[in-house]
């Protein structure tokens, strides 16, 4: 009832009952004018998360602590979700990661400072002892947020 008439004329009436194909299947198949239903299942294939993703996770997951302030409140990106929404600051290129060895990574955030341009905070991350730090002044002030 909530689609249009024009939209129920291409897809074959109400119920569907003018369409064909493999994947649609009669709902009373007992009758020949059945309403029809779409019966499909579909496996995609997905590629493993690459090594490059599990720093970004790790670093977006991580709870920092910084010198003179503590342990953070939130997560790195919780506390990007709550920098950025303040105003002068936006979203920008977003996250990237390099390798910089087997297990080690230099993890970016791109964002838009609105009186500087375009900034990147940066962590270094590794995979192998899951251990994060930031690396500049932006990786750390997005490193931490208070207790509210």
């Amino acid at each position: 009832t909530w689609q249009t008439a024009e939209v129920l004329k291409e897809i074959g009436g109400e119920d569907g009952k003018r369409l064909k194909g493999s994947i649609l299947k009669a709902i009373d198949p007992d009758v020949i004018d059945s309403p029809m239903a779409v019966d499909c299942l579909l496996e995609l294939p997905v590629d493993r998360i690459s090594l490059a993703g599990k720093a970004i996770n790790l670093v977006r997951a991580a709870i920092l602590t910084v010198p003179g302030e503590g342990r953070s409140a939130g997560d790195v990106q919780a506390n990007l979700d709550l920098y950025l929404s303040s105003p002068g600051l936006s979203h920008g290129k977003g996250w990237a990661a390099k390798a910089k060895g087997p297990s080690d990574y230099e993890v970016s955030y791109g964002f838009i400072d609105g009186g500087k341009g375009e900034q990147e905070a940066i962590w270094r991350a590794n995979l192998k002892t899951d251990q994060v730090r930031y690396e500049n002044e932006y990786g750390k002030m997005f490193s931490w947020t208070p207790n509210y």
